[in-house]
């Protein structure tokens, strides 16, 4: 799931928290100053002076009502699909935006769900705010008052007071009932369900640890940090990962089938969450367990522990990991589900790594401790990229190849981005071939980049490949450095194959701007690099993919140089 749209979640929360609206001019234009936040037009490029300025450009400049197209969604979920489609189809036109709109298939799985733009979009904060209801919402909101056509105020959008405060009390009021919901839930995918938890009891076990450890906002975050800790102060990111029985069933099995290696031992938990490892570990028989996390998320594994009556074993810590002062000089183990998506995307491996270098006794067992990269080779029509032009040729009857010089620039777009996504393993069509397995503890920061290794994988069957497939594996092998598992340890892996149970992280998917005809037998080889995206963030990545096939020893087809975003 990604960060950067839930943090559109976090941010209406904070906003809405701060926003204490009693009646007067001077309130009511503080707010209007608040919400007037530069943001990028998806049509010119430029940037405009707020959300109202770019509404009344897109209808008036370029002849699309974008608030009239968001009131047709109700469910959020659609709205932000809606935005981040737009933005990454507008510069090609709006002819060609109207028909996938009209199309609705932005709407299918996920992908729309990433933010189009690396830093926060005040454009998605706006549809996250809606209060949509389809046409009778429009009408109820133009009888109190409310100008649906943009007025043009210079503050902000021009709404009354009195329905400012009604929609920011069913905002404030949505905003608890999920915060409540993410109680129940946490506390039941634990250990026991204990007594109820108010949500002005958990906030203010965070506020007062904020104060405590100096925490009273995000000023010390960097501008990329913010957006990924707000993510994950957010109930529905866990609840995700929760919910990921692959992911929660491995950690807990190889902690709990691992109790005698537990018992009496100090655990440190590397971005806690919820706690869900912290407590498997006391559970499991740990003399004590430190959490540490800087997502406000924090407050409420506080509250989770104690219910469940882990309260005196478990010490929650608020901050960076890079930051903190921890209660412990060293720990026995260290415990981390760091993995994003790719494998190494969001860069929290580097967080573990330093914790290792830290804290971890020598001999100590870091978990996971090895981690493999899988790639295989998918002739998924999705990706056909003469599907897409040969399409055009007759639909009906009818001779639409004028449509194909867009879809070529489409096409295009969608070549320059991985994609992240559940993929139907009958789309295999060759052998996979690995990257050498990461010994975690001897990884650094640097080891997590990768410079031109090759693949080599073998054509399965005679077809057009269209993409290439990545997928990983981490394992529980209780080596505590050494390369062996220590004697009685139960080792597990857990992989997000396509071929078994699918996993919150799905298969990460490159694109090819071109059909790869093959032979079978034949070798297809790649040599892939990747790297952190530097200016965009050190959180995404940079992938560049050298494509090859060799036939009878000769080659055949080569194509350097394609670059792919995360």
């Amino acid at each position: 799931l990604s960060a950067p749209f839930l943090s559109c979640f976090t941010m209406a929360d904070k906003e809405l928290e701060n926003m204490e609206i009693e009646g007067g001019d001077e309130e009511w234009d503080d707010w209007e100053e608040d919400e007037s936040a530069p943001v990028v037009c998806p049509f010119s490029g430029n940037t405009l002076t707020d959300v109202e300025a770019l509404l009344k450009s897109s209808k008036e400049e370029y002849g699309f009502d974008l608030h009239g197209e968001l009131c047709k969604y109700t469910d959020e979920y659609d709205r932000v699909k809606l935005v981040n489609f737009v933005r990454k189809q507008a510069p090609m036109g709006v002819e060609g935006l109207r028909s996938g709109i009209d199309s609705k298939t932005f709407l299918d799985g996920e992908t729309y769900l990433r933010p189009a733009l690396q830093e926060e979009d005040p454009l998605l904060l706006y549809a996250l705010s809606m209060k949509v209801d389809g046409a009778e919402a429009d009408k109820e909101l133009e009888e109190e008052g409310d100008e649906s056509e943009l007025a043009g105020s210079k503050g902000g959008i021009d709404m009354s007071l009195p329905l400012l405060q009604k929609e920011n009390a069913m905002l404030k009021e949505a905003l608890s009932r999920m915060q409540e919901q993410f109680l129940d839930y946490a506390a039941g995918a634990t250990l026991s369900t204990g007594a109820s938890t108010s949500v002005a009891d958990a906030s203010a076990v965070v506020k007062s640890e904020q104060k405590k450890e100096g925490l009273t906002g995000e000023e010390s975050l960097s501008n990329e940090d913010k957006p990924y800790f707000r993510s994950y102060s957010h109930y529905l990111i866990h609840r995700v990962m929760l919910g990921d029985r692959v992911r929660t069933d491995a950690y807990r099995d190889a902690i709990l089938n691992n109790a005698s290696l537990f018992k009496d031992k100090v655990v440190l938990d590397v971005g806690c969450g919820t706690g869900i490892l912290s407590l498997f570990a006391a559970k499991a028989g740990a003399k004590a367990v430190v959490g540490v996390d800087r997502a406000d998320i924090i407050g409420y594994a506080r509250e989770i522990a104690n219910q469940n009556g882990y309260g005196d074993k478990i010490t929650f810590v608020q901050g960076k990991v890079e930051e903190v002062k921890l209660p412990v000089d060293e720990v026995d183990i260290i415990v981390s589900e760091w993995m994003g998506y790719f494998l190494v995307y969001e860069s929290m491996l580097d967080t573990v790594i330093y914790a290792r270098d830290k804290w971890l006794k020598k001999g100590g067992h870091l978990l996971p401790d090895a981690s493999t990269f899988y790639f295989c080779c998918l002739d998924d029509p999705e990706y056909s990229t003469e599907e897409a032009f040969s399409f055009w040729d007759d639909v009906y009857g009818f001779d639409m190849k004028v449509m194909v010089a867009n879809v070529k620039k489409e096409v295009e777009m969608q070549c320059k981005e991985a994609e992240v996504k559940v993929v139907n393993a009958s789309y295999i069509c060759s052998t996979t071939s690995t990257l050498a397995p990461m010994d975690l503890h001897k990884a650094t920061v640097e080891s997590v980049e990768v410079k031109e290794k090759k693949l080599t994988m073998t054509a399965s069957k005679s077809t057009k490949i269209t993409s290439i497939c990545s997928y990983f594996d981490v394992d529980f092998l209780f080596t505590g450095g050494s390369g062996a598992s220590v004697d009685g340890a139960s080792k597990v892996n857990m992989t997000t194959s396509l071929e078994q149970k699918a996993t919150h992280w799905k298969q990460t998917v490159f694109p090819l701007p071109f059909d790869m005809e093959v032979l079978e037998g034949d070798e297809v080889e790649v040599i892939i690099s990747f790297r952190r995206a530097g200016q965009r963030s050190s959180r995404f990545l940079d992938i560049t993919l050298d494509i090859g096939v060799k036939r009878h020893g000769e080659t055949v087809f080569s194509k350097a140089g394609l670059s792919y975003k995360m």
